[in-house]
């Protein structure tokens, strides 16, 4: 059974400012990997999958200092995130009962989250201190224990304050 918990994390001028330009980026990442898929469709009908977008992130992070600075792990999820936007639409279009509803390019306040698909890929949990490649080790208010094992970690923006959430596999109650 996987059950969230979600902390209140309290950061510093630096943390705060690194925090803003990461949830930025991954934000930028995302709009340009949809901009991509519909100039492709509109030019020659053709679907760009996640392994080709993948692909050229990886080409990209050589010549963007912005897209170098991110976590890969984080990066591909984010790109999962647009693929799975996708998915749902044409599942929505195949079932017909639904208002489709295309995929979206994310203003700032619309994308409020980065996602670690793996817990101690870049970011882990110490004590009461969180450790984020590139930000540091930040405060955590612990007010209560994690349970079970942490498998992913996601930072979360919510009115001007972070948070982190950790999915944890917790053994299943009979």
């Amino acid at each position: 059974m996987r059950r969230a918990f979600k902390y209140r994390l309290f950061t510093n001028a630096n943390q705060e400012r690194e925090l803003g330009i990461m949830l930025e980026t991954h934000r930028r990442l995302y709009n340009s990997c949809l901009d991509q898929r519909k100039a492709a469709y509109e030019a020659d009908a053709t679907t760009l999958k996640y392994s080709q977008q993948s692909a050229w992130f990886k080409q990209e992070r050589a010549s963007n200092p912005f897209y170098a600075r991110l976590h890969f792990s984080s990066a591909q999820a984010t790109m999962r995130r647009l693929d799975k936007a996708y998915a749902n639409f044409f599942r929505r279009v195949k079932a017909g009962s639904q208002k489709p509803g295309f995929p979206r390019f994310k203003g700032r306040d619309r994308f409020d989250s980065i996602e670690f698909p793996a817990y101690r890929d870049g970011i882990r949990l110490t004590d009461n201190r969180l450790y984020v490649q590139r930000v540091g080790t930040i405060r955590v208010k612990l007010h209560r224990p994690v349970q079970g094992t942490i498998k992913t970690a996601t930072l979360k923006r919510e009115a001007s304050k972070w948070f982190v959430v950790f999915s944890c596999e917790l053994p299943d109650v009979v």
